[in-house]
């Protein structure tokens, strides 16, 4: 739930640490996403411009080394929104600049992480494979990606609220919080 006092667009004041229901998260994500709009869209275009400059140079390739090299820019990206959300969450200013040479740091984390979640997709595609075999007759590429420029920001706030709410409620992120916020 949004803090009663935030002013206006850009503001850098968190959340109420507590734990979130269904429509808390919602609307905090929604929250998130039009007060920090440019912030978002900008990364997002980033990554949208990434996949439309690999898949027009590499299409044709069917490398192994190219794919794993995609995959590691893709988590760079991922990371990227995920590391503004938290940002944003903690009533931290950032910018463009700052999450990225945040993200810089980490990027063998994310990386290892998007391994796992490629090993979820696998399979989630063999398992749903009719169903994406569908989506992808149905909708052109480049339509994807000015939809994903859009949408990638909203997945990456709610996956960060989410895993702040399983803190608070199993870790006592918010006690941790109130503490440090006392000491200061």
């Amino acid at each position: 739930m949004l803090n009663p006092n935030a002013s206006n667009s850009e503001t850098t004041t968190p959340v109420s640490f507590q734990s979130m229901g269904f429509t808390d998260i919602l609307d905090t994500t929604f929250s998130f996403y039009r007060n920090h709009f440019r912030l978002l869209i900008g990364i997002s275009a980033f990554y949208a411009f990434w996949r439309l400059f690999h898949r027009s140079v590499f299409s044709s390739s069917d490398h192994w080394l190219i794919d794993w090299f995609a995959l590691g820019v893709e988590a760079l990206f991922y990371g990227w929104l995920v590391c503004a959300s938290m940002q944003i969450y903690l009533g931290r200013h950032t910018t463009l600049g700052a999450t990225f040479r945040q993200i810089k740091r980490r990027f063998w984390s994310y990386l290892g992480s998007s391994l796992i979640w490629l090993l979820v997709s696998l399979t989630a595609i063999v398992i749903g494979g009719l169903f994406g075999a569908l989506a992808t007759a149905f909708s052109p590429y480049n339509y994807n990606t000015i939809i994903d420029i859009f949408t990638m920001p909203i997945l990456s706030i709610e996956i960060t609220l989410l895993y702040f709410d399983q803190r608070i409620r199993k870790e006592g992120f918010d006690i941790e919080m109130m503490v440090t916020k006392e000491a200061m």
